[in-house]
């Protein structure tokens, strides 16, 4: 009887362990079944349900939304001119001659993810922005943090939605007739059709034929060493990134595409951007009066905040166009509003022996110097006439307050890119017109720079 009820007791867990063995052998069928359309159909019907989405809103778009995203997410920094633009690299170091500056930045995508194919909505910028004296930064003197030349810069940049406009160009006929030369939106449509479509169809299937046996498998071996992690979740965000991955693909290479032939006529966006900066201590000034009096010490607190809004348009055969008003708000002093430069001061001493000490000490010749605030609107405006590398670019300064000049400047600038096209090197010949704090006008002919090293950072 025991013998009988332990044979059962065998059979019955022989069984079960059949049993279980090809309800999971089930399940990763299904679970193929599953994974294998996500690739071989969803990627392509995806994008053409989101050119359907887009075309609801309205019956011009071509393009699908996160196509758009990657386009503009390329384009939004293809001009840098100092810390307070726009650069999406994740770390930058710039070196601004116009105030003397050098800035180290982090950018942080806020919300969402950092996915191409995601909508780039709002960026953190945190650095630190150091002055520089003499060509030279001066941060530690002595074994001690000289913080009054440094300070913490926080900026939130807030990313619009772009448009891309991709007409046909026409001409007249002899009878007066509008004629189609060149119809950009055919042409999308027939690549998408003759070659895209089919090319990224066959590119999937290749890679469920000769991949994806492979990459399930490792994943499956990795989840048995995570007995908690849920299998049908992780095999599913697999399947999602996977999805992902290839419709980034083509949706880049649909854009090289675009690029390379014309076939948008240009696209607009715009941004706006908050930033503060504060100082770690207080500015200590060495000041003589007109008369050359001796130097006394007087102390200035550099903080500023500013809100600007940008908004830019580029054409496809390279030209583009910068548009930027600023206000701002800042802590103002006489050698800030002038543009003052030291001058050396030379003072003698008579030491043991009678002799003659001669020293020489950096100062600033001010009378009647204070600290006050300034209110600012910047208007400015920059145009590239050749491929987005040299133009034009006059801009106005308005102040409020008691410095409340205004002053104008001229420039050309240049912006020399890397080999993706983001800039890395700007500089421009400028004419402008600078009143100082008692009401002169002075007027300035040089060359003010800027270098993006975000490439050498990463």
């Amino acid at each position: 009887m025991k013998t009988t009820q332990l044979l059962l007791l065998l059979f019955l867990l022989l069984l079960t362990n059949y049993g279980l063995m090809a309800q999971e052998e089930a399940e990763e069928k299904d679970r193929t079944a599953y994974i294998i359309p996500t690739y071989d159909k969803d990627v392509i019907s995806i994008y053409k349900e989101g050119i359907a989405e887009n075309k609801k809103k309205d019956t011009i778009y071509l393009f699908p939304e996160k196509t758009l995203n990657i386009f503009f997410n390329q384009e939004v920094s293809s001009y840098f001119n100092g810390s307070g633009d726009l650069s999406t690299q994740q770390y930058y170091i710039t070196l601004d001659a116009s105030d003397n500056s050098f800035s180290f930045a982090y950018n942080a995508r806020l919300g969402g993810s950092n996915s191409k194919i995601e909508k780039m909505d709002w960026l953190l910028t945190v650095g630190l922005k150091a002055k520089s004296s003499n060509r030279f930064t001066e941060l530690y003197k002595n074994g001690e943090f000289t913080a009054q030349n440094a300070g913490a810069t926080i900026k939130f940049t807030n990313i619009g939605l772009g448009t891309l406009t991709y007409t046909a160009k026409t001409r007249k006929d002899a009878l007066g007739n509008t004629v189609t030369t060149f119809d950009r939106k055919k042409i999308i449509e027939d690549y998408r059709k003759n070659y895209l479509y089919e090319a990224y169809e066959e590119k999937i299937k290749k890679y469920i034929t000769n991949t994806y046996s492979d990459d399930s498998t490792k994943l499956a071996a990795e989840l048995n060493y995570s007995p908690l992690r849920n299998r049908d979740a992780v095999f599913l965000a697999f399947a999602k990134g996977k999805t992902a991955e290839f419709y980034t693909q083509m949706a880049e290479e649909e854009i090289a595409y675009i690029k390379a032939r014309n076939l948008y006529k240009f696209f607009t966006n715009n941004w706006w951007t908050y930033e503060l900066f504060i100082p770690f201590a207080d500015t200590v000034y060495e000041i003589v009066d007109a008369d050359a009096s001796e130097p006394y010490e007087k102390e200035f607190y550099p903080f500023s905040a500013s809100v600007a809004w940008t908004w830019f348009k580029k054409w496809s055969t390279g030209q583009s166009i910068y548009f930027t008003p600023k206000v701002s708000i800042f802590n103002n002093n006489p050698i800030v509003a002038g543009g003052l430069s030291t001058t050396t001061l030379q003072t003698s001493n008579t030491s043991v022996g009678n002799a003659v000490l001669i020293s020489t000490d950096d100062v600033y010749q001010v009378e009647n110097y204070k600290n006050f605030e300034t209110g600012r609107l910047e208007l400015e405006v920059v145009t590239f006439l050749y491929k987005d590398i040299i133009g034009f670019s006059p801009s106005v300064e308005f102040n409020a307050g008691k410095y409340n000049e205004t002053n104008w400047k001229l420039g050309i600038p240049v912006s020399l890119k890397d080999k993706k096209g983001k800039p890395t090197i700007n500089f421009e010949l400028q004419w402008k017109e600078i009143k100082n704090y008692n009401k002169n006008a002075n007027h300035f002919i040089g060359i003010s720079a800027n270098f993006l090293f975000g490439k050498f950072v990463n």
